[in-house]
């Protein structure tokens, strides 16, 4: 027997991660003084902007309104990996 889940919560944890880390890729490109890893590091930021389009678009065209249904263990370990994000999580 399944849990209805809220797969919002994960998505948007997904596009936030996406959006860290394209800051993070941007900011290293600026520090970069050799051209080769300076780009590297442009196009790294470039693949992570695309994947925030990819997963903001998908958030929007979530059907039921973003609800799910998880068993518990998997519930369980989404909410874990919600929790635990860097990015999301205060502590």
């Amino acid at each position: 027997m399944g849990k209805a889940y809220d797969a919002k919560r994960l998505i948007n944890t997904i596009v936030i991660n996406e959006e860290k880390t394209n800051e993070l890729y941007q900011s290293l490109a600026h520090q970069m003084k050799d051209a080769k890893a300076k780009a590297l590091f442009e196009k790294l930021a470039k693949d992570e902007a695309r994947h925030k389009m990819i997963y903001s678009k998908l958030l929007e065209n979530l059907p039921n309104d973003g609800m799910v249904n998880l068993s518990e263990e998997e519930a369980l370990y989404t909410d874990t990996l919600i929790e635990a994000n860097v990015f999301t999580n205060d502590k």
